[in-house]
C-alpha cells in the first residue's frame, strides 16, 4: 500500500470522526467498517463518486463505486491496497486475522488498534 495513503487512513481511523460498525463499508446509521473509512477518504479526494445509499428500511447500506462490503477496484488502484478486504496473511504479528475486515468485524479490534496494524504493515497490506 502507498505509505502516504496508509498513514492518512490510519489518522482518519484515530480521528474520532467515524463511529465503528461492521459487515458493510458504511451502514445506514453511519457506522463504518475500517475499510469504509478508506472509502470516505477516496470519495473526499475525488477518486470515486460520493457513496449512495441503497436498500430497504433497516437494511440500507452505502454503496461505494458499486460495492458495499469490499473495497472497489478504483480505490485499490489509487491506494495500492493489495486486496479488497485488506489481507493480513503476509504480516507477522497480525496474520492470525485473515484481513482487516475480519479484524474489524469478528475480532472487534478498535479503530485505534487497526490504525496501528496499518502503520506497522503498510508495505504488506
Amino acid at each position: 500500500m502507498k505509505k502516504e495513503i496508509a498513514f492518512a487512513w490510519a489518522d482518519d481511523l484515530e480521528s474520532g470522526l467515524f463511529e465503528q460498525g461492521k459487515t458493510s463499508l458504511r451502514s445506514e446509521d453511519n457506522k463504518f467498517c475500517c475499510l469504509g473509512v478508506l472509502g470516505e477518504r477516496a470519495a473526499r479526494e475525488g477518486i470515486i463518486s460520493e457513496p449512495i445509499i441503497q436498500g430497504g428500511v433497516g437494511q440500507s447500506r452505502y454503496i461505494y463505486d458499486g460495492l458495499r462490503t469490499a473495497v472497489p477496484k478504483k480505490i485499490l488502484q489509487w491506494s495500492g491496497l493489495k486486496d479488497s478486504m485488506g489481507d493480513l496473511q503476509h504480516t507477522n504479528e497480525y496474520s492470525k486475522y485473515a484481513n482487516l475486515a475480519e479484524a474489524n468485524d469478528s475480532a472487534k479490534l478498535s479503530f485505534k488498534q487497526i490504525a496501528k496494524i496499518i502503520r506497522e504493515n503498510w508495505e504488506k497490506i
